[in-house]
């Protein structure tokens, strides 16, 4: 049975969106207006980080010291009778998913700047609000002439592509340690699962589904809505702001720069390195179990330390690789380790 993902709000994947959007406990504040926070060390880290891509910041979060120490090294001392242990360097794992994650990065932060453009234009040909008690009606309007589709038929197919790139980074990282093993392994069976699984995870982000036909279709009870959640966030944030006496374009002003910073919460920097760590992390991690399930290998460790609740409940734990493969992250900006166990 697989192990369920704990949910928790924020992250990669925001307040109700699933799997990696799980969070861990320990809270750090988030950029003012956000109703979430980010959790963790490496999630305060990049939510106070300078604008830019994530490489240019890149905190993980703290593995214990043992863990750390077996990771880098060569070999595995803590054997076990008639098994041996393979898994990924972790300077190797940084490099990959650094350019992964840049890549996520680059997207997610000209989509947001394109968006919000339009956003700004909408916002500042907005008439006066009458009253305090038109504020909701206000909203709604100026809300309805903002068109959401983009999310899905402009973001969603370029998010895919970089999944994609990023699971099969995963992939041939762990592809090449296994062929130290001398474990021969058939790469298009790994590449057609990382097209599969790119194509369902970018729709899964924006509330769609790969139907049995392999077309794209909206999902009934999605499980996470990056769109939704941002127009969840852009409601409520215009509320505050014209609750607080701001006219229309002035908010309009703070949205969008002439800095070319947003600065909406949900369309911000912090927002698109958020994603971007998470959902490259993410891909990389289910990348690494397609090689290990293509080289007949059935077990991992997890290596996933001990800041936080969700991490230390699995740290060390021996799961199956459809445990694994279902629970790739225990939360947004996760840096959680698979060993793959040879028996």
């Amino acid at each position: 049975m697989s192990r369920p993902v704990v949910k928790a709000k924020g992250g990669g994947q925001e307040d109700d969106e699933g799997q990696a959007g799980a969070e861990a406990a320990a809270q750090a504040p988030a950029p003012a207006g956000t109703t979430d926070a980010a959790m963790g060390a490496a999630a305060a880290a990049v939510s106070n980080a300078p604008p830019g891509p994530p490489s240019l910041n890149w905190p993980d979060e703290p593995l214990d010291p043992e863990d750390e120490r077996i990771l880098r090294r060569k070999a595995n001392p803590r054997s076990r009778v008639g098994s041996r242990y393979v898994w990924v360097h972790p300077d190797t794992r940084k490099v990959s998913l650094q350019v992964s994650s840049d890549a996520l990065y680059h997207a997610m932060m000209r989509f947001f700047q394109q968006e919000a453009a339009k956003l700004r234009d909408i916002l500042g040909s907005q008439p006066p609000v009458p009253s305090e008690k038109d504020i909701r009606a206000a909203i709604a309007q100026a809300m309805q002439e903002y068109d959401w589709t983009s999310w899905r038929e402009v973001l969603r197919p370029q998010v895919q592509q970089l999944i994609q790139q990023a699971c099969e980074g995963g992939a041939k990282d762990m592809w090449d340690v296994l062929r130290q093993e001398n474990i021969s392994l058939t790469w298009d069976s790994v590449a057609t699962y990382a097209r599969k699984f790119s194509m369902e995870r970018a729709a899964e982000l924006v509330g769609m589904r790969v139907n049995e036909d392999g077309a794209v279709v909206p999902a009934k009870n999605p499980k996470m809505r990056i769109d939704e959640d941002t127009r969840k966030a852009l409601r409520k944030w215009l509320h505050d702001q014209l609750k607080a006496g701001q006219t229309w374009q002035e908010i309009a002003n703070n949205l969008y720069t002439q800095g070319r910073q947003v600065g909406f919460p949900y369309m911000s920097d912090w927002r698109a390195r958020r994603i971007a760590r998470t959902e490259a992390a993410f891909s990389y991690n289910r990348g690494q179990i397609a090689s290990l399930r293509e080289g007949a290998i059935g077990k991992v460790e997890v290596i996933d330390g001990t800041q936080d609740e969700i991490c230390a409940a699995v740290n060390h734990q021996i799961w199956t690789l459809e445990e694994a493969e279902a629970n790739p992250l225990g939360h947004p900006l996760c840096s959680r380790h698979f060993i793959g166990i040879i028996e």
